[in-house]
This record gives structure tokens, sequence and C-alpha cells, in this order.
């Protein structure tokens, strides 16, 4: 099967856009994001027929607060989308021990093994199909190659994976941007059965727990601060049809939300807590806070004289941009700022072996 995946970086309608067999979809990031495209897109691939996904990017916050940020979001996609890891950026820092803690939480929540995402350099270099097998849960690898332009291809898996993301400049037609692009082993109705915790040939887990269908004020309040209810009138309404007091969701809020200084909002942004690119804009857009304001500011401080001589080196094979950030003490948007003006195409999960960057 062909598939794309995708997030707030593409438009809310993608899924009724381009041509897929599956759609693998961004619904949180660590303990707080909680992607306003999400529902929008999921609805419209499960309208027309098509395997679904849904995933968590990891930041490297507590695992088991992570993995409960993610069950709490996707209670409605249970059982009918497969349930996936995103190990990526401060994630990776923390190491297979830690991303074993959010998946036993995950399966422990919801009886359902998640599909483990990750680069083919990081699942070699931390043994994550060891991991997988211990945990019965299914790979999914990316390795773009060469990375360039592409249509769906049949793309051979690799490191014993189930999907292959094999670029990130896919091109199809009804969207004029670039799409990360998937090939899956899988049928249709072995991925229904992934979404189930079903294997062939493997023991069914029970299905999930029922959940209470109404949540206090205290837990609505929470979503709705974190981004899962909307703003204005749109949050209102939707607050109104589930069957919640507006006003007492609104005081709670209110009487808890604290804003934080642009100062403090700009720290957070260097350290990678928003994200980068269009997610950051629609995270901080979403929080009150002014984009452009802060973006500003951002560029003011990275851009700053530092005290200390500038270091380049050379990506050594199998290297990630986390882990040289982490190793030289800098962040990821800092890494992007030196150098994606001579490096185009690098990203915070693109780069490639023998560029020379600036690390200091």
């Amino acid at each position: 099967m062909n598939g794309i995946d995708v997030s707030a970086y593409q438009p809310s309608n993608i899924t009724a856009l381009v041509p897929h067999d599956f759609a693998i979809i961004k619904a949180t990031e660590g303990i707080g994001y909680v992607s306003p495209t999400c529902d929008q897109q999921y609805q419209i691939a499960k309208a027309a027929g098509k395997g679904l996904g849904i995933y968590h990017f990891t930041d490297g916050y507590d695992a088991t607060a992570e993995a409960d940020h993610f069950i709490n979001n996707i209670q409605g996609y249970l059982g009918e989308a497969i349930i996936v890891v995103d190990y990526e950026a401060g994630g990776i820092s923390m190491g297979r021990e830690w991303l074993r803690t959010l998946v036993r939480r995950i399966k422990e929540r919801t009886n359902v093994p998640p599909v483990i995402y990750a680069s083919t350099s990081v699942i070699s270099s931390q043994q994550l199909d060891k991991l997988a097998a211990e945990e019965d849960c299914g790979i999914w690898a990316a390795n773009y190659g060469a990375n360039n332009p592409s249509g769906y291809i049949e793309a051979p898996q690799m490191l014993g994976s189930v999907i292959r993301q094999y670029t990130s400049k896919g091109q199809l037609s009804g969207y004029n941007g670039n799409l990360d692009l998937n090939f899956s082993i899988l049928t249709l109705d072995q991925w229904k059965k992934y979404a189930l915790g079903k294997r062939d040939g493997a023991t069914v887990p029970s299905e999930p727990a029922a959940q209470p269908l109404h949540k206090s004020n205290e837990d609505i309040a929470t979503e709705v601060m974190r981004g899962a209810w909307g703003n204005g009138d749109d949050r209102k309404a939707r607050l109104a049809a589930a069957g919640y007091d507006y006003q007492a969701i609104q005081d709670i809020i209110n009487g808890k939300y604290v804003r934080k200084s642009d100062d403090e909002i700009v720290t957070e942004v260097i350290n990678g807590k928003w994200g980068i690119g269009d997610d950051r804009k629609a995270r901080l857009t979403e929080q009150g806070y002014d984009y452009n304001t802060i973006q500003s500011k951002v560029n003011e401080r990275l851009n700053a004289p530092v005290s200390t001589p500038a270091l380049s080196i050379v990506i050594p094979s199998g290297a990630y941009l986390a882990s040289i950030a982490a190793q030289y003490g800098t962040s990821v948007a800092q890494l992007l700022v030196w150098n994606k003006p001579t490096y185009p195409s690098m990203t915070a999960n693109y780069i490639q072996a023998g560029w020379t960057i600036r690390v200091r």
C-alpha cells in the first residue's frame, strides 16, 4: 500500500487532495501539544475508507506523561487507527529504555502495541528492532537515500519494518508542496488488525477498557488550554454540543492560566519546546502569543555574537541532528539557523553524512 504521513504543516484537507491507500496523522507532541488539523485530516481519510494511523511526536519529557497525553487525546480513534510512536528529537536523547517505558504505558492503557517510527540509523544504533520484537511492536523505518523528488514507489522494507518512509520530497497530484511518502507491505486487512492489536498467529489482546463518556470540568479545562477545543465561538459551540458548561470551563481556565512572558517563550522555542516552521506558528498562535514577535526575538537571540570560537564538523554516517546538538551543547533550532543557508534541504529530521556544518 502507498501512503502519506501528515501534520499541521499540511492543509487540514490534505487527505482529500492527494491519492493514498493510508494516512498516518500527527495527533500530539510532548506533554501539551495537540495538532489543530488532526481530526479533519483523520475524518476525511476515514470517510474515504483509507488505512488510518495516528502518531505522537516524542519530545523527551517524562515517558509516562507523554504516553498519557497521547492516549488521552486519541480515544475516538482507538480500534480504527494504528498507534504510532514517532521517536525523534528529544525522545532519542533519552534512549531506548525511555522509549520502552512509553511503549509499555501505551500498551497498558490500550492493550494495543504501537508501531515505532525512527530513522534506520537510530533503529540500528539503539537496536530498536530488538526492542520492537520484545514488545510485539511493528517498525516504521525512515530512510530517504538520495531524497530526490519522487512519486509513489514500492520501496523495499528495512530492518524488519512493515512501513518504509522513503522520501520527504514526495510529489503527488492535487498538492504543490512536498510530502513524506511511504510504502507498506501490509494489506488493508492486516493494517486493521494492527489497529486492534491483532497479528496473524498471535494472541489477540482484550479490547481497550471503556472510557468515561463525560470528563470533569477540570479535565476539559486542561484540554482547552492544550488547544483541543478550538477558540472563540467555535470552542463555545463544541463544548456546548458535548454537554459542557462553557462559562464554567472558562472560569477554571481564567483561574489557572498564567501567561508567560515573551522572553520565557523565546527560551522555550530555542530549547525546542514549540516545534519549527508552520507547526511552531500554529502552536504559538493557538496559545495566544504573537508569532512574529516571538520569532523576531528568537532570531535576535540566536544571532547574537557568541563568546566561544565557531566550530565546524563533518557529519558522520548515521548521525542525527538532535544528537549532534546535544553533543555540542546547542539546540536543533540553532544548528538550522547556522547551516540551512548552506544546506537548504537540511531539516530537524534530515541531514546527510559528509556535510560540513557549524556546531558552535
